[in-house]
């Protein structure tokens, strides 16, 4: 029982805490090891002080538009509201 609190504990922390996360340009590599890595190539300390997070959820990916779809989007946001032409 010990053993599955200590995996669920370490797979929260691995996916909450910036540290512990991956590397965006090389997910083998965590934060934590890439801070340490510049620490020792540098001879500095480093502390991370602030840091965005940006989370995509289900549902935001953009949907492909066709050039005539987009063409007719673009023709009915141009369209006057009064009913009059476009000279084009």
């Amino acid at each position: 029982m010990e053993k599955i609190v200590d995996g669920k504990l370490e797979k929260f922390f691995a996916d909450v805490c910036l540290l512990e996360q991956p590397f965006v340009k090389d997910p083998d590599t965590k934060v934590q090891t890439l801070v340490q890595n510049h620490i020792a190539r540098l001879g500095e300390n480093i502390v991370v002080r602030r840091f965005a997070r940006y989370q995509l959820e289900k549902g935001c990916q953009k949907r492909p538009v066709t050039c005539r779809k987009r063409a007719s989007e673009i023709i009915r946001s141009n369209r006057p509201r009064d009913g009059s032409q476009i000279d084009l």
